[in-house]
């Protein structure tokens, strides 16, 4: 979507003060490998900003969430490059969703989130 590598969104969710967000994963910015990826677009579809999560494993987002107050849930799967395993990622995020405010948890079970 944005850079000359393989960049997708898995999900998109609407907001309820308008717009758009989505979650997916970048190869084209971040680390190296795949990063997780959200972005926030306008009603209009225009980017409005990208945020990248994640470390040298691979890491992606596959599913989002808007709830009734605005907050947003975004969920998929954090590599770990020392255990050689992936583990479930949910990102939340507080109303007003602006890249800078952002909660994250890692939970340690072997399973990714495939639905918030």
């Amino acid at each position: 979507m944005v850079g000359p590598d393989v960049d997708v969104a898995h999900d998109i969710a609407a907001l309820p003060d308008g717009g758009y967000v989505l979650a997916g994963h970048t190869v084209s910015q971040g680390a190296r490998g795949k990063d997780a990826w959200l972005l926030r677009l306008d009603d209009q579809g225009h980017l409005l900003w990208d945020k990248i999560f994640g470390g040298p494993a691979d890491d992606g987002l596959g599913c989002i969430a808007v709830l009734p107050e605005g907050v947003v849930l975004a969920g998929g799967e954090k590599g770990s490059k020392a255990a050689g395993q992936t583990y479930p990622w949910l990102l939340k995020l507080d109303a007003p969703v602006t890249p800078g405010r952002r909660r994250m948890s890692a939970h340690t079970t072997p399973q990714p989130l495939h639905a918030a």
